[in-house]
């Protein structure tokens, strides 16, 4: 893993109310809470596998030709 730091820049507005919410949620900075965010958020698409797509695909498949 690397340790450097990587910068983001964030509009002010957006950069307030995220600060605000970290601090409701009880985290200890900025950078903290959006750790947090981004790797749930890369969690969570790590997870949406192409199987999912795949029986998704084949579900409106038989949806259009009547099956379901």
């Amino acid at each position: 893993m690397n340790d450097e730091n990587t910068t983001v820049a964030l509009s002010p507005d957006l950069a307030d109310r995220l600060r605000d919410r970290a601090q409701s949620a009880d985290f200890d900075s900025l950078d903290e809470y959006l750790n947090f965010i981004l790797m749930s958020l890369e969690k969570q698409l790590d997870s949406e596998s192409p199987a999912n797509e795949e029986e998704d695909d084949v579900k409106d498949r038989l949806e259009s030709l009547g099956y379901l």
